[in-house]
């Protein structure tokens, strides 16, 4: 089941898209699986409108590429209005892809995020933005990425868990690391010394062709995440991921299984030695499944 509504709806109040044309302004239909249309002209741009309640403690920004390796977090001014909801708004340009020959969304131009801090020191983290794939374009959020900041010995505010997480999009990014420690400032933050590193799935009740879904990234131009299986764990593409549905993507959490697990290409760059092949999702979120079940039999 496509969970592309129901995480949209955790954090964001609303959205409209827009396609622009040289013709004019239409609304984008509205699907279930975010599918906006396909075949779009280069001259098109979508444009999303994003709703959200007023909060003092939330930055909405979009990215914006600066030299070779970094990415710079711009704030996105809102319109507020007199029922308190603040409107945010981000055009995204459409360009030819001159390898496939398919029309994609400029990358790093795809997307609003945004950042809910908490005065624990927890945030979360969202993205709202248009994917491609192989021509056809939807409107997607990730699930929401929550993490804490500390206070290390010297003062500074600290994110250790970005050193642990695969997504290398948080791992690999200053900008990101600069507004969570301007936000917090001063204020009082948990002890590096309290952090405890995130405790990896279990895997040893898995069959020796299944693995759970460690996180889901849409990118601009189809999507990728990783699984978690019993060779360790494996990087998976939006067009390994074998569904009938119209929008191929993973949710963190659930069971799949695969038809095969085969060496990353060393050409490529990655993290990951493996790369998995025919991802099937196969049960939502496997640890209520495992509790149901126990649950059953001591009736």
């Amino acid at each position: 089941m496509n969970r592309m509504r129901e995480l949209m709806s955790n954090i964001f109040c609303g959205v409209n898209v827009i396609l622009a044309t040289p013709d004019g302004e239409v609304p984008a239909p509205e699907n279930d699986d975010g599918y906006l249309g396909e075949k779009f002209s280069p001259d098109t741009k979508i444009l999303i409108k994003m709703f959200m309640l007023a909060r003092h403690d939330t930055v909405v920004f979009h990215v914006e590429k600066v030299g070779a390796d970094n990415k710079c977090c711009v704030p996105v001014p809102g319109k507020p209005d007199e029922k308190g909801l603040v409107t945010y708004l981000k055009s995204v340009p459409l360009r030819k892809d001159p390898r496939s020959g398919y029309v994609q969304p400029d990358l790093f131009k795809n997307a609003l995020w945004l950042i809910c801090f908490e005065p624990d020191g927890s945030f979360q983290i969202g993205r709202l933005k248009i994917v491609a794939q192989d021509g056809k374009f939807f409107l997607s959020a990730d699930a929401p990425y929550t993490d804490r900041a500390y206070r290390d010995d010297d003062g500074d505010v600290v994110v250790p868990r970005f050193e642990d997480n695969p997504a290398l999009f948080y791992r690999d990014w200053p900008s990101m690391r600069t507004l969570i420690a301007a936000h917090y400032g001063e204020n009082l933050l948990p002890s590096l010394s309290d952090y405890m590193p995130e405790t990896p799935p279990d895997v040893s009740y898995l069959k020796a062709n299944q693995g759970i879904v460690l996180w889901w990234s849409a990118e601009a131009h189809g999507g990728y995440g990783a699984i978690a299986t019993h060779k360790g764990n494996a990087q998976v593409h939006w067009t390994k991921v074998a569904s009938d549905e119209r929008y191929k993507c993973l949710t963190p959490g659930d069971l799949v299984d695969f038809t095969d697990l085969e060496p990353t290409d060393p050409e490529k760059k990655s993290d990951f030695r493996l790369t998995a092949i025919g991802v099937r999702t196969i049960a939502e979120d496997p640890i209520k499944d495992i509790e149901e079940m126990f649950r059953i039999l001591g009736e």
